[in-house]
């Protein structure tokens, strides 16, 4: 079970200073007058905010300034006329930054040396500024109070924004933790979730120890995901004599828990079989308040992840347990050795992965396709080992073996479910003569007709109590005239076309 302990962040031995502005303070400065502008920049040329500069940039018309602010999004700040090449440029500026590109954060200062123009009250209420000054009364200390006024209400806002998006992130990331996949892929996505939380270009680091690899190899962790400088690291050995990374891993793996470390986060997470699990990352610009906070409140549900992670790796262990024990049980009863169970795992693998399906999908049904006969179970002892052919009563007897296979496993869940579909169908055939459900060409399931081809090509192969094994050209001439009636003729072909695996396979698992 998860270590609650895991969850607390250790306090850190110093406050950290807090963190610059990102980038100089972007002004805008929009007025057909260069005069306007030769002013602004020399009342300007000393400001600082933050320990921060501004960085002027000019436009000399309405057009003008529209173009460079789609290509400066990060604009803070626009220092505005109003009568450009129209006696409305200006407030069309505004109508169009505000209702058209959307961008309500940016902050404007409308400046105007023909208030009558357009009169204060009138474009306060009906246009969404932030300030409304005459050129007249700009003097140093007026427009050096109303660019510091606009510039600390525009990191206000970008801080609210970041902290919504921040935890917007936070639950879309957090989906995508749960959604599975191989544990390559998880550690994988929650670097890349991180990332994407904050934001950053960052070196990343992903490290697991077990009691295994530190029996093997004392000291020492695999690293199973890495990004940016650490990638080289992947799939590789790590020692914690590595400088000041393995430092701060030997510190974590103490302390068992996580914490910040200048530039570094490292977080420590507990997971069951006393797996423990490191994740270190590395900012070049350190990590804001905010940013600790969205990786805190994520780091809770990483540690969640982990648990159930480790979990659903448990239950699909045990799932495939059961499944190769219990076909091997079957094949046992029904007098036939447990390799047939192996060998159709192995062709349903190789057929699939030759039909394009993902090497997900692959893995899988070659797991789970050892259990098509496991409803045979249920077949009494006579019918099932009768050395001759069989009445049709007992024909029909025996053709019951799907249906008790999918309601032994239909209730399965996970793994066991899709043992459950082959079960039930592997003996439908491509022109619906087969049984129970008569289903005919693609109705019936991919894993299904799979199975069926490769289950048939191995009781051909070998002896079995009703016959003997069949020669390989008779076999290929049967598997040849059935295509397209009982075989998937697509499935067919490419089964064919190679038959190398296929007999390599029935070499390393004879009966």
């Amino acid at each position: 079970m998860l270590d609650s302990e895991s969850l607390f962040f250790a306090p850190e031995a110093e406050p950290s200073p807090p963190t610059k502005w990102e980038r100089p303070w972007e002004l805008l400065i929009v007025d057909d007058d260069p005069d306007v502008h030769k002013i602004t920049r020399l009342l300007l040329r000393s400001f600082r905010l933050d320990g921060e500069a501004l960085e002027m940039e000019s436009a000399y018309s309405s057009s003008e300034a529209k173009k460079y602010l789609l290509e400066h999004p990060n604009t803070a700040l626009v220092l505005l006329d109003v009568v450009m090449e129209t006696e409305d440029a200006g407030l069309q500026l505004v109508h169009w930054i505000r209702d058209v590109w959307k961008n309500s954060l940016i902050r404007i200062i409308l400046r105007t040396g023909q208030p009558g123009a357009a009169p204060e009250k009138q474009v306060i209420q009906e246009y969404r500024i932030n300030d409304y000054k005459s050129k007249t009364e700009l003097t140093e200390l007026k427009l050096f109070t109303s660019v510091t006024v606009a510039l600390r209400s525009y990191q206000d806002l970008k801080i609210i924004k970041r902290s919504e998006e921040g935890f917007r992130r936070i639950v879309h990331a957090s989906g995508e933790l749960f959604r599975g996949g191989s544990r390559e892929q998880f550690y994988t996505g929650i670097l890349m979730q991180l990332t994407g939380l904050l934001r950053l270009d960052e070196h990343s680091l992903y490290l697991q120890s077990d009691g295994v690899a530190f029996g093997h190899k004392e000291g020492e962790l695999t690293v199973l995901a890495a990004t940016g400088d650490f990638a080289l690291w992947q799939g590789q050995r790590f020692g914690l004599d590595q400088p000041e990374v393995g430092t701060l891993v030997s510190r974590a793996l103490v302390e068992k828990r996580s914490f910040f470390e200048d530039a570094f986060f490292v977080g420590y997470f507990a997971s069951g079989a006393g797996r423990e699990n490191i994740i270190l990352f590395r900012s070049a610009s350190g990590f804001r308040p905010l940013d600790r906070e969205i990786i805190q409140v994520f780091s809770g549900n990483v540690a969640i992840a982990f648990s159930n992670h480790d979990l659903t790796d448990r239950m699909e262990t045990t799932q495939r347990e059961i499944i190769f024990t219990l076909g091997e049980v079957v094949e046992s009863r029904s007098q036939e050795t447990g390799n047939h169970v192996r060998r159709v795992g192995s062709l349903v693998g190789v057929l699939g992965t030759r039909a394009g399906l993902d090497p997900k999908e692959v893995a899988l049904l070659a797991m789970v396709a050892p259990m098509h006969d496991v409803g045979k179970i249920g077949i009494p002892d006579d019918i099932l080992n009768k050395p001759g052919p069989l009445t049709a009563n007992e024909m029909l007897a025996m053709r019951r073996h799907t249906t008790i296979g999918w309601e032994i496993l239909k209730s399965g869940g996970g793994i066991l479910a899709r043992a459950a579909v082959i079960a039930r169908s592997h003996h439908e055939r491509w022109d619906g003569s087969g049984y129970p459900d008569g289903l005919a060409g693609e109705a019936i399931p991919i894993e299904a007709r799979l199975t069926a081809l490769c289950d048939v090509f191995d009781a051909l192969y070998h002896d079995r109590v009703y016959k003997a094994a069949m020669p390989l050209t008779e076999i290929l001439a049967y598997m040849k005239q059935a295509r397209g009636s009982h075989f998937d003729p697509h499935l067919t072909d490419l089964f064919l076309e190679d038959l190398g695996e296929a007999l390599a396979i029935m070499e390393q698992w004879p009966d």
